[in-house]
């Protein structure tokens, strides 16, 4: 991974895990499946890397028996620096984990006690969420639309049970996986991070590249 270049063209076989911004930067957690190696990115608003780091983790944890569930508010510890943390499965336990600003990764059994699912809305009915964020009122996700067999990013007025945004997510490249969201409150943006996963003829998984996506608060 090289740095003083746009992340919007890394073409590694890999995946976006987590995002977060703050007012100069955006902060992206990345799996590359060609190295089986877990990187921290630091971006400018521009999406150039300024700065990236390998995450480190603990010599009994298995990678391979290791995945990300759910990244919740990071807590700031100095200026660009955060304890990041959210909840993962290792071995298929429900564990909790942290990454501080050094890149090393610490993990700890507990329970999840925070919302997998934004909750029931009648607007909702017929979409099967794999992630969101919420901020107010406003639920932003991303999940498979069931009536209509795509995959959807979404904007849902919570208080009146309201879809007020709605795109279809698709690339010429495979098939849309978002794993993580984010809201820019400084540049009122959203992004939308995951991969891309190509298929062969006969529907086996063939590589995933990144997937990026950006829109207006």
């Amino acid at each position: 991974m090289r740095d003083h270049v746009s992340f919007l063209g890394t073409k590694n076989d890999g995946s976006i895990l987590g995002l977060f911004s703050d007012r100069y930067h955006i902060y992206v957690f990345y799996e590359d499946y060609e190295d089986k190696t877990y990187y921290w990115f630091m971006l400018d608003k521009t999406y150039m890397i300024e700065s990236v780091s390998e995450i480190s983790f603990p010599p009994d944890i298995d990678k391979e028996q290791f995945s990300f569930i759910r990244w919740i508010t990071p807590t700031q510890t100095n200026q660009h620096t955060y304890l990041y943390k959210g909840f993962c499965l290792v071995d298929g336990i429900e564990c909790r984990f942290t990454i501080d600003e050094l890149c090393h990764l610490t993990v700890t059994e507990s329970p999840n006690k925070e919302k997998l699912l934004p909750g029931t809305y009648n607007c909702l009915t017929n979409i099967q969420v794999d992630t969101f964020t919420q901020s107010g009122n406003d639920i932003y996700l991303s999940g498979w639309d069931n009536q209509f067999n795509e995959q959807v990013y979404c904007k849902v007025d919570a208080a009146n049970d309201v879809c007020v945004k709605r795109y279809h997510l698709s690339s010429d490249d495979g098939d849309v996986t978002v794993k993580t969201i984010a809201i820019d409150t400084y540049e009122q943006r959203v992004y939308l991070g995951g991969s891309v996963i190509r298929y062969d003829d006969n529907d086996q998984f063939v590589s995933a590249i990144p997937f990026f996506e950006v829109f207006l608060k």
